[in-house]
């Protein structure tokens, strides 16, 4: 039935041509007597029934791999993308801490500044006064002692000088306010000593390392002053990192997106194609 239905046309033209119709050229039966004599139905290009499901099945496959693979893109970029967050939170939190301690730091070098600046103010307008007084007091008592040894041991020779009798009691209670006086008088140069070393030496030392102390907590405050800076900015280097990092893997979720709309959109339309 196929063979019949492939030669049907070309019998027909010849039979046509063979009765003279008008119309009927030479170039018609020419074409009418080899289609005839040469066509042959093994040699017609028939369309092969298997090829359009296999192209189709073949084209799915493509489709779904790509789908994977957008998949595993999409999973691995939420992944990220959480990540990136969490580390960004993570970031401004660590900063807020830095900036506490920093502050807390900063609060107790300043009360330590003001608490050493006031024992230094004390000690030049209280201490050191107070000390210089007692030492000069402390230094008359003992120039007041050498006088009165003094005194009394002229008192003792004047009283004994006309004495005749008892020699040994003489020399004895003499003897006695001599040591007395000797011994006032090495008082006196002790106090004086000392007097003169607080004054020239132990009091400007002191107040020196009071000073010191002061300048010891400014400095200490310069420092937490630049620390902080080079923290904060440091704290804000990483914020903004963390920040575009969620932006950069939020654009590549963004565009994953846009990327996979148009083959869906073809997908959904072939499958509703009878």
């Amino acid at each position: 039935m196929r063979s019949f239905a492939i030669l049907a046309p070309a019998i027909l033209a010849a039979a046509t041509c063979s009765i003279s119709l008008p119309g009927c050229s030479s170039a018609t039966r020419a074409s009418a007597s080899s289609g005839t004599s040469t066509q042959n139905p093994a040699s017609v290009a028939v369309a092969d029934p298997a090829a359009a499901p296999a192209a189709d099945k073949a084209s799915a496959d493509e489709a779904r791999k790509k789908e994977d693979e957008r998949a595993r893109k999409r999973a691995k970029l939420e992944r990220d993308a959480q990540i990136a967050r969490l580390k960004l939170g993570q970031a401004r939190t660590g900063s807020q801490n830095s900036e506490a301690q920093q502050q807390s730091a900063m609060t107790k070098a300043n009360a330590d500044l003001e608490l050493s600046t006031r024992k230094l103010a004390n000690f030049k307008e209280q201490t050191a006064p107070t000390r210089v007084a007692r030492g000069e007091l402390s230094l008359q008592r003992s120039q007041d002692g050498v006088k009165e040894a003094e005194e009394e041991l002229a008192q003792l020779e004047m009283m004994y000088k006309d004495e005749q009798f008892a020699g040994q009691t003489k020399e004895i209670v003499l003897e006695r306010g001599r040591r007395r006086l000797n011994r006032s008088r090495r008082d006196l140069e002790i106090q004086q000593t000392e007097f003169a070393t607080l004054k020239e030496k132990t009091l400007p030392v002191e107040v020196g390392e009071l000073e010191l102390q002061v300048q010891d907590k400014q400095r200490e405050i310069d420092r937490l002053k630049r620390e902080a800076e080079a923290t904060r900015i440091d704290k804000q280097i990483g914020i903004l990192s963390a920040e575009a990092e969620v932006a950069r893997l939020d654009q590549e979720l963004s565009d994953l997106e846009k990327e996979a709309r148009p083959e869906q959109s073809h997908a959904a339309a072939a499958r509703e194609t009878p």
